[in-house]
């Protein structure tokens, strides 16, 4: 009866050892020396001090990294959004200028044949409703990403299939989660190499100017 009491209260502390953490928000990433991705995370149920640095190949959960991706993604456009907004502005205002009155017989054929595409292009959609995955396919690469209405796809090749397919990243997450995590991973690591190098020559100018200032 002994033995066996203190084997339960081993397996009580095995148990408690064994405790989940669970990831609840992706904060920042960096690149180490051996090129690896960290993610600095919140876990859930514990308070910001407690906040850590973790490498992507511990993490199992895609759905966090494509959100904080398509975050990174929707504030670089906003930012190259503003630059581009007075250029804009003004060719819409010089084709404005240069536009001819269109008659009303012709307003009216345009607004007929753009709602006959409209309807065409619908019935198409619905008619394509059913992705690689439904077909039973096998995902074989994850060629690129894009974001539609809000919600990012991926062009996924199919194995033993020409053609390339998007797929909502949603679907992706649940079937090939592996997948969209190592490709995540290797659009950061060429992304934060790049910045790398942009800082490295722009401190390279800095010491040039520097060397100069000093001879004179």
């Amino acid at each position: 009866m002994v033995g066996e009491k203190e084997e339960d209260e081993n397996q009580a502390h095995s148990d408690d050892d064994e405790e989940e953490y669970v990831v609840e928000k992706i904060l920042k990433h960096k690149v180490n020396k051996n090129n690896e991705i960290l993610y600095f995370l919140k876990w859930k149920g514990y308070p910001l001090e407690d906040n850590t640095w973790e490498p992507a190949s511990n993490l199992n959960c895609p759905e966090l990294i494509a959100e904080y991706e398509r975050e990174s993604n929707e504030k670089k456009r906003k930012s190259s959004n503003r630059v581009s907004f007075d250029v804009e502005r003004k060719e819409q205002k010089a084709d404005k200028k240069t536009e001819k009155p269109v008659p009303d017989e012709k307003k009216k054929q345009t607004k007929r044949k753009q709602t006959d595409e409209g309807s065409s292009k619908k019935k198409k959609k619905s008619e394509k409703h059913l992705n690689g995955f439904d077909k039973g396919m096998e995902a074989e690469e994850i060629l690129g990403a894009t974001e539609t209405s809000g919600e990012v796809h991926f062009l996924i090749k199919w194995k033993d299939v020409n053609d390339a397919e998007l797929v909502p990243s949603k679907i992706a997450n649940l079937k090939i989660p592996q997948m969209v995590i190592s490709f995540y991973e290797a659009r950061l690591t060429w992304s934060s190499n790049s910045n790398r190098a942009a800082d490295d020559s722009e401190e390279s100018k800095n010491n040039s100017k520097t060397e100069v200032e000093v001879g004179n």
